[in-house]
């Protein structure tokens, strides 16, 4: 069987929110496809420099993330596969920048946050 990617329109819907993650601050960008499902992300770390090996990191990440998106994964199966660390209030939080990435895909496909105002 072979997977059928959803391909993106050139111009599409996305929102940027500023994260604090377990490694810092982070800007991600969601783009959003005509079903208003979240398809694709980029990912900003501010600590990070261009050219930098964690914006390498952070990069390829994305894609990976992206390309699972458009080929049919669903959010809660990324979200549910990333690491978890106990929070000060004792709640469970993202690990790490790709885990609050997922969390916010699925803010977003929850119709919550500024994902589709």
């Amino acid at each position: 069987m072979t997977a059928e990617r959803t391909r993106l329109p050139n111009r599409r819907r996305s929102i940027t929110e500023k994260v604090e993650t377990p490694t810092g601050a982070c800007h991600m960008t969601v783009g959003f496809g005509d079903d208003l499902r979240p398809r694709e992300i980029f990912l900003r770390p501010a600590a990070s420099r261009s050219g930098s090996a964690m914006q390498f990191l952070a990069d390829d990440a994305a894609i990976l993330v992206s390309l699972a998106l458009q080929y049919g994964v669903p959010v809660d199966a990324i979200a549910g596969a990333m690491s978890r660390t106990t929070a000060p209030d004792g709640s469970a939080a993202p690990a790490s920048l790709l885990g609050a990435a997922a969390d916010l895909l699925l803010t977003c496909l929850n119709g919550g946050g500024n994902c589709h105002d």
